[in-house]
């Protein structure tokens, strides 16, 4: 019985500590896994799940010349660099935030009727299970 009492201690202690946090840590190296992505979705022109984005118009080129797609000007792309203009970056003791103010943001990441989608804030699969290593690192080192 003794044994029992032991681990349910220890099993208590554990609760209490994964209860209490902080995760800073772990969230702060899941805010750079996302950061290094994003800049793949600029560098390759795809989604953060690889899916290619869908070419300029005729019209975008016509009037702007040809261009990578969303780096027109290159504030979209700096507004989810750390540092960059209109970048949003906020690590809590439980919880991370990483966006862009940039107002058209929102229009490439979702589409339009007249604007195909190209997303370009997210992560994929390969960057969600490293998050989650870093996460479990994390735990095993906090017990």
């Amino acid at each position: 019985m003794i044994a029992f009492a032991s681990l349910d201690s220890y099993l208590e202690n554990v609760r209490e500590r994964i209860e209490r946090g902080p995760y800073t840590k772990p969230l702060q190296e899941a805010i750079e896994l996302a950061h290094r992505r994003m800049e793949k979705t600029f560098t390759q022109a795809t989604s953060p799940g690889g899916k290619p984005w869908p070419p300029h118009a005729e019209t975008t080129v016509r009037l702007y010349g040809p261009h990578p797609l969303l780096i027109l000007s290159g504030a979209m792309k700096a507004s989810t660099v750390v540092g960059g203009p209109d970048h949003i970056e906020r690590v809590e003791p439980f919880t991370a935030y990483t966006g862009t103010k940039d107002r058209k943001a929102i229009f490439h990441q979702q589409g339009t009727k007249r604007m195909p989608q190209r997303e370009f804030h997210g992560v994929d699969d390969e960057t969600a299970d490293k998050m989650a290593e870093a996460l479990a690192d994390f735990l095993t080192e906090m017990i």
